[in-house]
């Protein structure tokens, strides 16, 4: 496995715990006066999952190897 696999594959594993735990929601919620986010750098999209799920629209980046 090469190493930005391996780099993608231990970040979605982390992605996933965080919005396991809520941690992306909380984050959400704290920005709930802005109706509309700019996500730069949004990876697995779990992330980008917990905005949506919190009633923003999101308008997300990432860049793509």
């Amino acid at each position: 496995m090469n190493d930005t696999l391996k780099y993608a594959n231990q970040w979605d594993v982390s992605a996933q715990f965080f919005y396991e735990k809520g941690y992306y929601s909380w984050m959400a919620q704290r920005i709930n006066k802005f109706r509309t986010v700019v996500e730069v750098g949004c990876g697995t999209g779990y992330s980008t999952l917990a905005l949506v799920e919190n009633g923003h629209k999101v308008i997300a980046i990432d860049k793509k190897p």
